[in-house]
């Protein structure tokens, strides 16, 4: 009997331990991705006001692509998802639902500030 409670014991409290496992490694990016990564860098350095930048800076081309090797798949293809949120130099983007509604109340608190000096101005001395 002593030897049951013994071992339910044992048994209860090796299943309350907190079990832990050992990270997943990432997984690693294929060739293709890393092409597709290249790709869409290399499309975002070849705009006009990119380059021109990037060589006021004084930067070659042959520098830019040496440095582009160096990076691992992980910081490349970060680099490459970050391109959108950078904006490109000339991109046109538009404006979100919030952001036209701010342009939209600033529009009207001008108009009305604006309408109300000119009321002022028509209404002459008060005093």
């Amino acid at each position: 009997m002593r030897t049951a409670g013994v071992v339910a014991l044992a048994i209860v409290l090796a299943a309350s331990s907190e079990a832990t496992a050992a990270p997943i490694p990432p997984a690693l990016p294929d060739s293709a991705a890393r092409g597709a990564d290249l790709a869409a860098i290399a499309r975002a350095l070849e705009t006009r006001l990119v380059a021109a930048h990037l060589r006021t800076l004084g930067l070659t081309p042959e520098a830019i692509q040496t440095h582009l090797a160096r990076l691992d798949d992980s910081e490349l293809h970060r680099m490459a998802q970050s391109l959108p949120e950078v904006g490109l130099g000339g991109e046109q983007r538009e404006l979100t639902p919030e952001q036209k509604a701010g342009v939209v109340l600033l529009l009207l608190v001008a108009l009305a500030v604006v309408a109300g000096l000119v009321f002022l101005a028509l209404a002459g001395p008060l005093f």
